[in-house]
């Protein structure tokens, strides 16, 4: 099904909008993590076993190359540890560190404040609805195949 005219306006609009959003004051005061960073970092808060790399991709919607970036960042900042996994000895096993849940707590509070005096600003309703706007776009995205 094709987006009328209308809404492929209102597609480019949000783009334009989250990119310019994500990428203003609100990342720019960003600790010591990325915006991918930061989601990955969540993802294992999240779980209460350690994660496969193929779990991560699958969940995440990231190819194998960019797990692994990510991964080897946040090893290097001591934030995830990886040990092997005891029933694919193949395949490691991805967990958060203290340390790196401490910086997440951290930069959690951080988004979060910002997120806070945004939707103050615009009020209960219209944060509700676009909260819910998001979770149907988060639903349909992962029962979606991306084109090329």
């Amino acid at each position: 099904m094709e987006p009328s005219a209308e809404l492929e306006k209102e597609v480019d609009q949000f783009i334009h909008i989250f990119a310019r959003l994500m990428g203003g004051r609100l990342e720019r005061r960003a600790l010591t993590i990325s915006k991918g960073e930061f989601g990955l970092m969540m993802f294992l808060a999240e779980q209460t076993d350690g994660v496969t790399s193929s779990m991560i991709q699958e969940a995440m919607r990231i190819g194998a190359g960019g797990v692994a970036n990510l991964l080897k960042s946040l090893e290097k900042k001591g934030y995830v540890s990886k040990t092997r996994d005891q029933e694919d000895r193949r395949a490691n096993c991805v967990t958060l560190t203290e340390e790196g849940r401490g910086v997440l707590k951290e930069r959690y509070e951080q988004v979060r404040r910002a997120a806070a005096l945004y939707m103050t600003q615009i009020g209960l309703e219209e944060s509700r609805s676009f909260n819910r706007t998001l979770l149907k776009i988060l639903e349909i995205s992962r029962d979606t195949e991306l084109p090329d």
